[in-house]
């Protein structure tokens, strides 16, 4: 950036030297809202290849570039956070946790909000599947209980009936 040259010492030179620093201050801003901008474009790129623990941290000299700024570190904090908290569930469930209670995300709807909706789904389906498992595995420890006293009522019929026949035979001859 060029200045204007100061050639006077006089109250002409003072509004040159003021427009300069005015000049000089326009130049600095656009330089600083670069910055930010160029960051931004880094987070943002950095966010879509799923790495989110970035921000933009740099300070904007315009109030636009700067609330343009927070809104993406607010985005990208606010998908980190939903994304941790699901996170948490896949973690409980590969566990074998299906009963981990999937919180509601606050003020969440869309993509995400269906994303937790299908994993608490999950959660649920498969805490029955459990269930349904574990009684069937009851009922079947029960049948063959039940089965092993029949068994050993037949042998012992089986027993006492060729005794008698032994006898029978015994006396026969």
């Amino acid at each position: 950036m060029s200045q204007i040259e100061v050639k006077n010492n006089d109250e002409i030179g003072d509004v040159v030297t003021s427009f300069n620093f005015y000049l000089e201050s326009i130049h600095k801003g656009i330089k600083e809202d670069q910055i930010v901008i160029e960051e931004a474009k880094s987070v943002i790129t950095r966010a879509n290849a799923g790495l989110l623990n970035t921000s933009v941290k740099s300070k904007a000299h315009t109030k636009g570039v700067q609330e343009l700024a927070n809104s993406i570190n607010t985005l990208v904090m606010g998908t980190q956070k939903n994304l941790d908290v699901l996170s948490e569930v896949l973690v409980a469930y590969s566990n074998a946790k299906f009963d981990y209670d999937v919180k509601p995300l606050e003020g969440i709807t869309g993509e995400i909000a269906s994303i937790m909706g299908g994993a608490k789904s999950t959660g649920t389906t498969m805490s029955g599947i459990l269930a349904m498992i574990d009684n069937t595995t009851k009922r079947l420890l029960y049948s063959a209980v039940e089965l092993n006293k029949a068994s050993k009522v037949l042998s012992s019929a089986s027993n006492s009936q060729a005794a008698g026949l032994e006898e029978t035979a015994g006396a026969i001859e």
